[in-house]
Formats: C-alpha cells, structure tokens, sequence
C-alpha cells in the first residue's frame, strides 16, 4: 500500500510499479479493496484481469480513447489489452509477467477512466477537435486534414 504522509494515494495518483516476477498474484480478499476503490463499472473477472467496455458516439471518439490509452500505458510502462469496435473500447488489464492482478493492474485501470472525457485531459490536442468526416465530404474534401 502506497502511503503519502498519513494518507494513502488514490490509485490514480499512484505510479506503476514494474513486476519483477517471483511475487504472487492477488487473492480475492485482496482484490476486493482496490475494486471498491476502483469502482467505475470494472470487473474482476475471477482473479485473473481487470475489464471494463467504454462506450462512445461513433469510431473517432473510441479511436482517440485508445490511442489516449496507448500514450498512457507507453508512460507508465504497463499495456492493457485493447480491443477497438465502432462506439465500443474494451480494455483487458493484468500482469502478464505473474499471469495475475497486481496493484499497479488497479492503478492503471483507474488511470484510463477519466481517459475516456477528453475534456478532463488538459494540454492536449484531441482527434475530436477535427472537422467530422461527414461536413469534409460535404465540402468536396476527402484527403485527411
């Protein structure tokens, strides 16, 4: 358990912290404080991974939820598995390495949430803030901008 002063850290301020193997993966018992603190509709699916489906308008704001993701788990050197359809993201999340849940399998879960409203992620320029693709047909356009 990670502790700042007297209090402890929301996941989502937490670092992930690399598996170096030989550790055990999480019991149930176990999983169960961080899935409360977690919440957000993610699942443990037995005591294996972590999963959660986001739901979007159309393609483009899924496509731009995964490649925010794929920035994320490139920062903190912890890949979820992501699976891309229109208007649906699922993401699949535990520690290859012990083929189980880890602390940092919650802190990365609870890293990619607010991921999926752009307008919480600050200093960056989003694919939603592109012309849709609809109105670039409708003005004779259909090379990418």
């Amino acid at each position: 358990m990670v502790l700042w002063g007297e209090m402890k850290l929301p996941l989502a301020q937490r670092t992930c912290e690399p598996c170096k193997g030989g550790v055990p993966p999480l019991t149930g018992r176990e999983i169960m404080p961080f899935l409360q603190e977690l919440g957000g509709d993610w699942q443990a699916v037995g005591t294996h991974h972590l999963a959660k489906t986001y739901r979007f308008k159309n393609f483009l704001d899924a496509l731009a939820f995964v490649n925010r993701v794929g920035d994320l788990a490139e920062r903190e050197g912890h890949h979820p598995n992501i699976f891309l359809t229109w208007g649906r993201v699922s993401l699949e999340i535990w520690t290859h390495k012990i083929d189980g849940l880890t602390e940092a399998d919650f802190i990365l879960a609870a890293k990619c949430d607010p991921l999926c409203h752009p307008e919480l992620v600050e200093g960056r320029k989003l694919v939603e803030e592109r012309e849709p693709v609809e109105e670039r047909h409708a003005h004779g356009s259909t090379s990418s901008p």
